[in-house]
């Protein structure tokens, strides 16, 4: 993720508190590949560009605010990190609400103890936060889990206990 891409999810979260708005022009951005190519396009001139933003924001209803949002970062050229600017802007929301988004790795499909377990291990870890659960199956890691929030990992697989273990021995 570059620097653009975040400064430009901090002025729309500046801007734009309400993050259904943003959900709905993310949906509208990237369902609409058409629009995507032809604002990313330099071939297209400016002024076509600022109609095809104004014509489709009036279509589908867009807050004025992310409308005006658009156009700035289709003039400033920035248009192209939008998947970026959408995934760090749901970040800021997600911490300003006191969400803690966690991806869960498990060897096999997860029982609901485990999943429970899981649970309220990051509960201990992130006291007061809402925890929202990404579970997914990585066979490599043998059994047991591996856990992800953001940049902090919490490796408790097999594979792990293998590969500390292969540390200490070399």
């Amino acid at each position: 993720m570059t620097q653009e891409a975040i400064n430009q999810a901090k002025v729309l979260f500046g801007l734009c508190q309400n993050r259904s708005d943003v959900e709905r022009l993310e949906k509208l951005y990237f369902a609409t590949p058409a629009l995507n190519a032809v604002l990313n396009n330099p071939i297209v001139s400016m002024s076509k560009k600022m109609k095809i933003i104004d014509e489709v924001s009036n279509r589908t209803n867009q807050p004025e605010i992310i409308k005006n949002f658009l156009r700035k970062s289709c003039q400033n050229d920035a248009l192209s990190e939008m998947t970026d600017v959408f995934k760090c802007y749901f970040s800021m929301c997600d911490m300003a609400e006191g969400i803690v988004n966690a991806q869960v790795f498990f060897a096999q499909n997860p029982k609901d103890k485990e999943l429970k377990e899981a649970s309220e291990f990051l509960q201990k870890k992130y006291p007061d936060k809402k925890i929202v659960l990404d579970t997914q199956v990585d066979e490599s890691l043998l059994g047991g889990r591996l856990i992800k929030v953001g940049n902090t990992e919490y490796d408790e697989s097999y594979e792990g206990y293998l590969r500390q273990l292969e540390r200490k021995l070399t």
